[in-house]
């Protein structure tokens, strides 16, 4: 192969390593920008990165002490979206639809779907759903409360668009 190489005009073999050295060098940026990208987009929470306090501040809803993050997923990376689902005793049932039903619906905005993912969002007797803005951040919110087993789950799907 070397002698091979070395017996074509000079201006061929100068054009061969050019081309291989391109080469090589966009594989390397290659390799490097998709670690970069990779790494910038990998910051996505994880259950274990979420309260309920963080879940309350963002969609406005107001969870009462005694409540339990019992799922979370967070979808990357530029607009996250992320779907939760929390428990909370029945008692809270009264208090916790009043507020809920305070956020004005939203009926023009159709995107989510986030919680089609999911092999969990699977709300057994459904009380109140609401698709709402969050008034502050105006960040879309589709809540699901739903009956299950003499608590209550309530089914959030948190939308950036």
């Amino acid at each position: 192969m070397w002698a091979w190489f070395k017996a074509r005009p000079s201006w061929l073999r100068l054009a061969c390593v050019a081309i291989f050295g391109a080469t090589a060098l966009y594989a390397v940026w290659a390799i490097v920008g998709g670690f970069l990208l990779f790494s910038a987009f990998s910051s996505v929470r994880t259950i274990s990165d979420v309260t309920i306090s963080t879940i309350s501040q963002e969609t406005g809803l107001v969870f009462p002490s005694d409540a339990k993050l019992t799922h979370f997923v967070e979808t990357p990376p530029i607009d996250p979206t992320w779907v939760a689902r929390v428990t909370m005793p029945r008692a809270f049932q009264e208090t916790f639809l009043k507020r809920a039903s305070a956020m004005r619906p939203e009926e023009g905005i159709f995107i989510g779907g986030t919680f089609k993912s999911t092999q969990w969002w699977r709300p057994k007797k459904v009380i109140f759903q609401r698709r709402y803005l969050e008034p502050r951040t105006n960040i879309l919110v589709n809540l699901v409360l739903s009956d299950e087993s003499g608590s209550l789950a309530a089914y959030i799907e948190h939308d950036i668009f």
